[in-house]
C-alpha cells in the first residue's frame, strides 16, 4: 500500500510541475558554494528536483578543485556521471577490470564515467580545476560492459539544428552511458545574428547553462533575458526558442533527460 501511495505522490508532483511550472531561471552567481568530498574541493548544486518533471536527473553541479587536491576514490551507484572540464588540468584515475589506470585531462575534455565504476580526480598544473558534473540515474542494479571515455570538444564536429548550420556539437549520446534516460548532452553555439526556431522536447526536460553571450529565451510565449551564468530549465513538451544578441556568440551546455 505504501509503495502505491509513493507512486501516487510522484505522479501528482509531476502533474503539478507540468501544469504550472513550464520553466525555471537561475543565476550561477547566486548559487552558494559548499564543501565537497570532505573539503578537498567545493561545488555548487545547480539543479533541485522540484524544478524537474523527470526523476532521473540526480544532479548538475559545478566543481572546484584546487591544485594539489583530489576528489578521492568514489563511484556513483547506478548513476552515470559526465565531467566537462572548463578550466585546469590534472589526472583522472579509474579502475577497469580491477586494474588502476589513468589519463591526463585538460580544458574542454568530456569525461564519461559509467555507473558503478570507481574513479578519482587529481588537480595539477597552475590553476584550479573547474568543470560541470552531470549525473543521470540508471535502473537499479544495472550491469554493463561500458568503459571510461574521454573526448575533447575541439575534436567533435559541428552539425546543423533548428534550421541553423554549424550550431551544435553532440558531446554524449545515450549509447555511451548505462542509463536509458539520458537523451543527449550537447554544446550549442548561436551566433549573435541567429536564432533557433520554436521547438519542444517530448516528455523530456532540457537544462541549459549559458557559458558566454547574451540574448533572449522565449518559453511558452514568455520572453526571458539571459547572460553568462544563466541557467534555464525547460519542462518537457514546452515550446521554446533561443535568440542571440550582442557582439559575441552565445555558447551553451545542454542536457536532455527523459521523464
Amino acid at each position: 500500500m505504501f509503495k502505491y501511495f509513493k507512486l501516487l505522490i510522484k505522479w501528482y508532483n509531476s502533474y503539478i510541475i507540468n501544469m504550472f511550472m513550464k520553466y525555471t531561471k537561475l543565476d550561477l552567481q547566486e548559487i552558494p558554494i559548499e564543501q565537497a568530498h570532505g573539503g578537498t574541493g567545493s561545488r555548487q548544486v545547480l539543479i533541485q528536483q522540484q524544478y524537474l518533471s523527470t526523476p532521473h536527473l540526480e544532479a548538475i553541479t559545478k566543481g572546484y578543485l584546487p591544485v594539489g587536491n583530489m576528489f578521492d576514490w568514489h563511484n556513483h551507484i547506478d548513476t552515470d556521471e559526465v565531467f566537462i572540464v572548463t578550466q585546469g588540468q590534472g589526472k583522472f584515475y579509474y579502475r577497469q577490470k580491477d586494474e588502476e589506470q589513468s589519463f591526463d585531462y585538460g580544458k574542454d575534455d568530456v569525461i564519461i564515467a559509467p555507473a558503478n565504476l570507481f574513479h578519482k580526480i587529481v588537480a595539477e598544473g597552475n590553476e584550479e580545476t573547474q568543470g560541470f558534473f552531470f549525473r543521470v540515474k540508471a535502473k537499479q542494479n544495472t550491469t554493463h560492459s561500458l568503459e571510461f571515455v574521454r573526448r575533447n570538444i575541439k575534436d567533435i564536429p559541428f552539425e546543423p539544428v533548428h534550421n541553423v548550420p554549424d550550431t551544435r556539437q553532440t558531446l554524449v549520446l545515450s549509447d555511451m552511458v548505462a542509463t536509458d534516460y539520458l537523451e543527449a548532452i550537447t554544446k550549442g553555439t548561436l551566433r549573435s545574428t541567429d536564432h533557433w526556431e520554436v521547438h519542444s522536447h517530448a516528455d523530456t526536460d532540457e537544462i541549459a547553462i549559458v557559458l558566454q553571450g547574451q540574448g533572449t529565451w522565449v518559453v511558452d510565449n514568455e520572453r526571458i533575458l539571459y547572460k553568462e551564468g544563466t541557467i534555464v530549465i525547460v519542462q518537457g513538451n514546452t515550446d521554446h526558442q533561443q535568440i542571440a544578441a550582442g557582439d559575441i556568440p552565445t555558447e551553451f551546455f545542454f542536457i536532455r533527460v527523459k521523464a
